[in-house]
């Protein structure tokens, strides 16, 4: 980079050195051009010959500045040839083979369906294979499933061989269980329960395999390395029958929590979630969607500071939210805030979320479920509350004409209006908008906002992009006029 910097240094002084010699020389031609019999005849044919001595210096500068081209030139074309991959030294090698890894998603890739790029990679060639061997980052993600003797006990031991692999890096764990999982797990899976730094289970699992995965870690002996428990509903196979404790064997060390669409049997009460946040105060990240949050058996709880608290998204009945929003307090600023909005208006929940929000310093809000008819008025009290919001994010999927948007401007006079919450830099629109209507209360925030990124929906952009306007000028056109950045969303 240094080469690079001192090319382009020198390029600024030749520029400026090749201007004043221009000016230089103009002047002295003019000189010429209008000089007169009293002129000094040897003055000049001393300042001739040290014009001529300067010309000659000049052609060595010119031909310097041809070879420094032709070799510019060379880096130029050879910087579009392509690189050949086995020519890529093995850290650059094992750093694309970690973004692929990256890039690939368990969950929609189910076990049986394709082979993991891991595998591909190691039966490249020999050298691919040595490399990836001895790349302990593209071991670390492993799978187990449960459900069927067949091909049980080799998942086991390529599990145990891919957790060698990985060296002293933390596993993360996706779990599969296609029918009701053995009484007892292998043993086998504990040692590699206690090196992993997430455990995930989604959709095509069960719960019966979740709560004996818990049961054989604490029986295993615990971890003090688990970062992350994610749970994702509704499962295949659901327990009935008394509810099952999975919960009191997850180690102080947890960091995101992520819980959806639990049966009840899952499901933890209020006692039990306050208890697991207090034992876990470093969590930065908590989902709790469609779980059966049951009261538990205090009328009051003691606030549960959350330093390092980032994320919050909740979609749960409003009775458990008022009491979880009255419990929480996150201590530090640039919290994301998600909520789903109740089907029934809720006037103690309301007030509830805006004292969460004042002492929150919520940035980023994301509100679904909107009502056009009954929620512009909570949005408003919403965004009063948030004076540091700098990103919202609404799902209005049944506002087709916009109404909502209303709640992001005040009226200052009839055709006039301010900004609500003038610190909002991107406002995303998940869905809705579908007329005319809605297109001029977008137009109108965006006047009265100076929004640097926005993302609506592609076919509300598009659908006004061939109709005839007054001023031959579609919608998106005068977005892009107005606004840094214009996406479109899919739906």
């Amino acid at each position: 980079m240094d080469a690079f910097n001192r090319l382009e240094a020198a390029q600024k002084q030749m520029a400026s050195a090749a201007s004043e010699f221009h000016h230089a020389c103009t002047a002295i031609d003019n000189l010429f051009r209008c000089r007169n019999n009293n002129t000094d005849q040897e003055w000049l044919e001393k300042r001739l010959s040290a014009i001529d001595r300067d010309l000659d210096s000049l052609a060595g500068i010119e031909q310097k500045l041809a070879l420094s081209r032709i070799s510019l030139h060379r880096v130029a074309n050879r910087s579009k040839i392509r690189v050949l991959i086995h020519t890529l030294p093995e850290e650059i090698l094992a750093r694309i083979f970690g973004i692929v890894m990256v890039s690939f998603d368990p969950n929609l890739h189910p076990p049986e369906a394709t082979l993991h790029p891991t595998c591909v990679l190691s039966t490249v060639c020999a050298s691919w294979r040595a490399l990836a061997i001895n790349t302990p980052l593209l071991w670390n993600n492993i799978k187990l499933r449960e459900g069927s003797e067949a091909g049980h006990s080799m998942m086991i031991r390529r599990a145990l061989l891919w957790l060698k692999r990985s060296g002293d890096v933390p596993a993360d764990l996706t779990f599969y269980a296609a029918d009701r999982c053995q009484d007892n797990l292998d043993p086998q899976i504990g040692q590699i329960l206690t090196r992993a730094k997430s455990f995930v289970f989604p959709r095509d699992s069960s719960e019966d395999y979740a709560v004996k995965i818990f049961r054989l870690y604490d029986t295993a002996g615990r971890s003090d390395i688990l970062k992350t428990v994610s749970m994702r509903g509704p499962f295949q196979i659901i327990l009935h029958g008394p509810r099952k404790n999975w919960w009191d064997c997850i180690p102080p060390c947890l960091t995101t929590l992520d819980l959806c669409r639990l049966s009840s049997v899952m499901s933890l009460n209020f006692d039990e979630l306050v208890a697991l946040l207090e034992r876990c105060s470093n969590l930065e990240s908590i989902t709790l969607t469609g779980v059966f949050l049951g009261q538990g058996t205090e009328g009051t709880y003691p606030k549960v500071i959350l330093p390092n608290l980032k994320y919050l998204k909740t979609a749960l009945d409003t009775t458990v939210s008022e009491v979880l929003f009255s419990t929480i307090a996150p201590g530090r600023p640039g919290l994301q805030l998600s909520l789903s909005m109740p089907e029934v208006e809720d006037q103690r929940y309301q007030d509830s979320v805006c004292r969460f929000m004042e002492c929150s310093h919520v940035t980023e809000l994301s509100l679904h479920e909107l009502c056009p008819y009954r929620d512009d008025s909570i949005l408003a009290q919403y965004l009063d509350c948030l004076p540091e919001l700098r990103s919202l994010s609404l799902d209005i999927s049944e506002d087709r004409s916009g109404r909502l948007l209303d709640a992001l401007v005040v009226s200052i006079d009839q055709n006039e209006y301010r900004a609500r919450r003038p610190t909002i830099r991107t406002l995303t629109i998940i869905s809705g908008l579908a007329d005319s209507l809605a297109q001029q209360r977008l137009k109108r925030i965006v006047i009265a906002y100076s929004l640097k990124e926005l993302v609506a929906p592609g076919w509300f952009l598009y659908e006004y992009k061939n109709s005839a306007r007054d001023d031959g000028e579609s919608l998106e056109e005068w977005l892009r006029k107005h606004i840094e950045t214009v996406q479109k969303t899919g739906s």
